[in-house]
């Protein structure tokens, strides 16, 4: 494997794992916003419960407008 593909590889790596962190805060914070006070144990529950509803309305939305 060449060096300068490694080296683009683990960029592309870098730039998508920034996007997931980046698109995952904007999840907790729309939930925190919603449920103002809401404790450490609900909110948990409330991640599980509505990530991938969340991440498939957002994504559709970002990327098929």
């Amino acid at each position: 494997m060449d060096f300068f593909f490694f080296l683009e590889l683990v960029k592309d790596i870098v730039n998508i794992f920034h996007g997931y962190i980046c698109i995952y805060r904007l999840f907790d914070e729309s939930l925190i916003a919603a449920n103002p006070g809401i404790s450490e144990k609900d909110l948990n529950e409330l991640r599980e419960k509505q990530y991938s509803s969340w991440l498939k309305k957002h994504v559709r939305y970002f990327f098929f407008i």
